[in-house]
């Protein structure tokens, strides 16, 4: 009697799709000192990444030109990248392309000063583009300040924690997604 190997017909399919990774722009936005720039770059897998816009500005520059965007790549799952664009001061013109293009904008609110924030909630809210409300110093009482509708979704953040911010690019796509599915 002969042994005989046992090969399956075919191989196993992989576990990640094949094919390019699905790429989603983001926005991170909010008021004077909110921390955007620590935010993107505790993300980043490699920031400063010249994306497709101007006023492309290195985070690693130890100069800040506040009328530029700041860039960083994030890999969330093997067929998921966002690429960050931290707004300049002030909020983007109305008619950037970015805004027509981005998937969503989380913006930093500093719940110790809820006013400098509000003209940023107001700028998304206005545009239409889905949005989340990473509270920061969540140790202050925020919701009964915010200006917004009980549909934003807010969830707290330490923008320089990559654990944190991670956690809210995550809460945004997953509100983003089930506020689009039917």
């Amino acid at each position: 009697m002969t042994a005989r190997l046992l090969t399956p017909a075919r191989p196993a399919a992989p576990a990640v799709p094949a094919g390019p990774a699905l790429t989603a722009k983001i926005i991170v936005a909010g008021g004077p000192g909110t921390d955007r720039r620590a935010f993107v770059r505790a993300v980043a897998d490699a920031p400063g990444v010249p994306l497709a816009y101007p006023r492309h500005c290195a985070l690693s520059s130890p100069t800040r030109d506040p009328s530029c965007w700041e860039t960083a790549r994030v890999t969330l799952a093997p067929s998921l990248v966002v690429d960050l664009y931290a707004t300049p001061e002030p909020l983007p013109a109305a008619d950037s392309p970015l805004l027509a293009e981005a998937l969503g904008a989380v913006i930093l609110f500093d719940t110790r000063r809820p006013r400098r924030h509000t003209p940023a909630l107001d700028f998304f809210e206005d545009h239409g583009l889905a949005h989340l409300v990473a509270l920061t110093h969540t140790h202050h009482p925020a919701r009964p300040a915010l200006p917004l509708y009980d549909a934003v979704p807010t969830t707290p953040c330490v923008p320089s924690d990559p654990s944190s911010a991670r956690t809210t690019l995550l809460a945004l796509l997953q509100a983003n997604v089930v506020a689009t599915t039917p």
